[in-house]
């Protein structure tokens, strides 16, 4: 749905803002990812996940603090979030 607009085989880069990301350790309840990065930021710690565990493939996820606890760097883990989370630019920055 956010794709909507673009050429199919266009370049695009997606942006989600990382409250809207949600985890899971679940096999199959999202994306699935591998933690890089933990960094603890008061009430709740910002991750650094690799989508499908490539680097260049990165997804931030802000959790509260008890909920982070179960995805430490290294861990799997399962990505998901709303339709109407990501938001798609065309990769040139020009217009769809």
């Amino acid at each position: 749905e956010a794709a909507r607009g673009h050429a199919p085989g266009a370049p695009v880069e997606v942006f989600i803002r990382p409250e809207h990301v949600r985890l899971s350790a679940v096999e199959g309840a999202g994306a699935p990812c591998v933690v890089r990065e933990a960094s603890f930021l008061g009430a709740l710690t910002r991750l650094k996940l690799a989508l499908g565990g490539d680097d260049k493939l990165t997804l931030w996820a802000d959790l509260p603090g008890a909920a982070a606890e179960a995805f430490k760097p290294g861990a799997r883990a399962f990505a998901s979030w709303e339709a109407g989370a990501p938001h798609v630019l065309a990769k040139d920055g020009g217009a769809p």
